[in-house]
């Protein structure tokens, strides 16, 4: 198991990282699953979303249900990850902002992303009816490989904080989309969800996806860390100072929570329902332009 302890540093290992020997080490497990155990989110019907260059969101169920996630991954021995994937997450705005904003990011730095949010914070919800899709590099299904980004109904009256404000959006209405068909396979309603990653540390992004999923976001603490922290519960259990994987939920600290804004519910109900309607409407033509694979 990850908890087992595998063994203890040597002396001449603990000399090449600059640890002191006897340290105990553990199993532990990729990425998947430690970032799951570091949102806490590890019993059954337990969700989270994860907000890096690519995105999921994962549901842990007591064992694979037939042609309901397009992956899955194992858990422990009693559990599975349900993961609903997008291949192109943060890496969609890192793109915008690269395009649209590289003067200001080469002399910003990472304070672009506070410039950013800055001027995009009047933009109204929706983008002025804008809207993008983030499948820069295709999607997995119910999308497809050779279905790519677009921004659809552009007006001269848009302009380069819309385009990015849209970008975000869409990541929300897939993320939607995802939540959605969890909750009309399972029955199983969420009223709060948490979202961790560097994109978690994004409030105007985090309240957006809030807004567009009409569910309370939760922000642990350290968003960008939840792997490492995963791995630490991980050791914290083989030691015995932890019970098991159930007792982390509670032990995880929720820094910020961003609840729905329900003035902005109707506009992104309508834009959402656009957003699933340009996947089957472009089907077709993304096949001629790009082949069917």
């Amino acid at each position: 198991l990850s908890t087992d302890m595998a063994g203890k540093t040597t002396a001449k290992a603990a000399v090449e990282m600059g640890l002191r020997p006897g340290i105990p080490v553990f199993g532990g497990f990729g990425d998947l699953p430690a970032i799951t155990i570091g949102t806490g989110c590890c019993q059954n019907d337990y969700v989270h979303i994860y907000f890096g260059t690519s995105s999921w969101l994962v549901a842990i169920m007591p064992e694979r249900i037939e042609n309901f996630a397009p992956q899955y991954f194992i858990f422990d021995p009693n559990h599975d990850g349900a993961m609903f994937a997008l291949q192109t997450g943060c890496l969609a705005f890192d793109w915008a902002v690269d395009q649209f904003y590289r003067a200001e990011k080469r002399q910003l730095k990472k304070g672009i992303y506070d410039f950013i949010n800055k001027q995009i914070a009047d933009v109204e919800a929706g983008s002025m009816d804008l809207i993008a899709t983030h499948w820069l590099n295709g999607e997995l299904p119910p999308l497809a490989k050779n279905a790519k980004a677009l921004f659809f109904n552009i007006t001269s009256n848009h302009d380069r904080r819309h385009l990015v404000k849209a970008m975000m959006e869409s990541l929300c209405y897939t993320h939607r989309r995802n939540l959605e068909y969890y909750r009309n396979f399972t029955g199983k309603k969420l009223d709060s969800i948490r979202v961790v990653g560097g994109g978690a540390t994004n409030d105007l992004w985090m309240q957006m996806l809030a807004d567009i999923t009409d569910v309370a976001i939760e922000v642990p603490e350290n968003p960008r860390y939840t792997g490492a922290m995963g791995s630490y519960y991980c050791a914290m259990i083989g030691l015995g100072r932890l019970q098991d994987y159930n007792s982390i939920y509670d032990a995880v600290r929720i820094e910020k929570v961003f609840k729905p804004d329900k003035a902005h519910k109707e506009k992104y109900d309508k834009l959402y329902g656009i957003y699933l309607e340009l996947y089957p409407a472009l089907k077709d033509l993304y096949g001629k332009i790009n082949g069917v694979y």
